[in-house]
């Protein structure tokens, strides 16, 4: 069975490549999709946060996120975008930056929120977005982004 669970996952793996073509009519638009970029596009390989690192993220977030925001899904569609890095380079207090940006006015833009979110409240607002219940007893208890959405 975990050879078959394997392949399942494996199947739905597709090279970054596709992004555009998928994105070209709100039809073949994916309902979720987790984008992550490569050991050496994330910045840690291209210098882990000195300034060739950050062109880089740069470059990569730009050929990524343009193809998004010019979709007829991003345009026509309530969609989210949540933009989140997996750590920083401090070991005290360890914050993430995480952008969450909504189309058709759905998050408040430059609200800057004062709470302490965590990745349990990533997947708990991916979670609420897409009706489903929670897939950890971590994000069960989670708070969700949800002093983002506009009301």
């Amino acid at each position: 069975r975990g050879a078959e669970a394997a392949g399942q996952v494996h199947h739905h793996l597709v090279d970054l490549g596709a992004w555009p073509r998928d994105l070209e009519h709100a039809a073949t638009t994916p309902a979720f999709a987790w984008l992550a970029a490569g050991d050496y596009d994330d910045g840690e390989i291209s210098g882990n946060g000195s300034p060739k690192s950050l062109r880089v993220q740069d470059k990569w977030l730009q050929q990524t996120l343009q193809p998004l925001f010019a979709s007829p899904a991003w345009r026509g569609q309530r969609s989210l975008l949540i933009l989140t890095w997996d750590e920083s380079n401090t070991v005290v207090n360890n914050h993430i930056a995480t952008i969450v940006v909504g189309s058709r006015g759905t998050v408040e833009s430059g609200y800057v929120s004062r709470r302490r979110y965590d990745h349990y409240s990533t997947a708990r607002t991916i979670e609420a977005a897409l009706g489903l219940p929670s897939m950890t007893s971590n994000d069960a208890y989670a708070t969700p982004f949800d002093d983002a959405f506009v009301r």
